[in-house]
């Protein structure tokens, strides 16, 4: 995977949210083809790694950032992986084409905006990939709050968020 100044660096929990799509999709769809977009794609990790280990799900990613974006396709070139990428703030993209999915999954920017983070990863890393608000919650609100335009019924979401807010998500995701 190429990384650069416009995306973040994929980190070990990233792949354990591309495990556990995995899983679910196994254990929930049954070999079944699947609509399956990931929300705020940065390298475009997440949608290549599914694409490329399930011939089964259908990958669409978005991303707000153009230069993320080129990122991301030219990774999905070096992979050989098939991704339709669009661009826009979130579900915007998605809503505004009709789409909808059967799995969506997302690892938006969830570090509360006035939480200290290391000057290597602060000076090196996309602070719009990194930063999600008060509370890092920001993202979260909004693609839950949206997520019924784009979701086909009996869908799945995974996301990957701060431990820290693990009360918080579940509260948010039950409403």
């Amino acid at each position: 995977m190429i990384v650069n100044s416009s995306v973040l660096i994929p980190r070990p929990e990233t792949e354990e949210l591309v495990g556990l799509v995995l899983s679910y999709y196994d254990d929930y769809f049954d070999g079944k083809k699947v609509e399956v977009v990931d929300v705020g794609t940065g390298s475009g990790n997440i949608a290549i790694a599914l694409a490329k280990e399930e011939d089964n799900m259908h990958l669409t990613a978005t991303d707000i950032s153009s230069d993320a974006l080129l990122t991301a396709k030219q990774n999905a070139i070096n992979n050989d992986a098939d991704v339709t990428f669009l661009q826009g703030n979130m579900l915007d993209p998605l809503i505004d084409k009709g789409l909808k999915f059967d799995i969506l999954v997302s690892n938006p920017p969830y570090i509360p905006d006035d939480e200290y983070v290391e000057p290597l990863v602060k000076d090196n890393e996309p602070n719009i990939a990194l930063f999600g608000g008060d509370k890092g919650m920001k993202f979260y609100k909004e693609i839950l709050e949206n997520a019924k335009n784009v979701l086909k019924p009996n869908a799945l979401l995974l996301f990957e968020h701060s431990h820290k807010t693990k009360v918080e998500m579940l509260h948010l995701a039950n409403q």
